[in-house]
């Protein structure tokens, strides 16, 4: 079962850059159109591209993937995937971090999650694209 909705686009402040102070949820969510939608299984994985380098941060920042059962990405929302904490000094633009889509059943709405290692405020832009089977789907 691959992605259902090629298009989406699981995007994170694809704009100038926005700060933020504690945890943050993708503004855009994947609509697997049902709960326990089956997935993984065509090796998808979830790219984080840094494309503006972020400053603001003296430690790091998790990246995640979650699944929720609401549009919103919080409503009973599930940390699937995530990567330990990476250092500031790997959070410059060109950057590509990916982790893969666990093969289980899912709730309906998958978004990433971005949360700062304790930081006041931090700036940057992350644009995140779903691949399945090596393929872009969305850019």
């Amino acid at each position: 079962m691959g992605i259902p909705d090629k298009k989406m686009r699981l995007a994170w402040n694809s704009g100038a850059g926005q700060t933020f102070t504690t945890t943050a949820v993708s503004e855009h969510k994947l609509d697997l159109g049902a709960a326990d939608k089956q997935m993984g299984i065509n090796e998808q994985v979830v790219e984080f591209l840094v494309k503006t380098t972020f400053t603001g941060l003296d430690s790091g920042l998790h990246l995640q993937i979650v699944d929720a059962t609401a549009a919103n990405g919080t409503t009973n929302q599930r940390i699937i995937n995530e990567r330990s904490a990476i250092p500031v000094a790997s959070l410059v633009a060109g950057a590509k971090f990916q982790l893969k889509v666990p093969a289980e059943k899912l709730q309906r709405y998958l978004a990433a999650r971005y949360e700062p290692v304790s930081e006041a405020a931090i700036l940057g832009n992350l644009i995140v694209t779903v691949k399945d089977n090596a393929e872009s789907i969305v850019t």
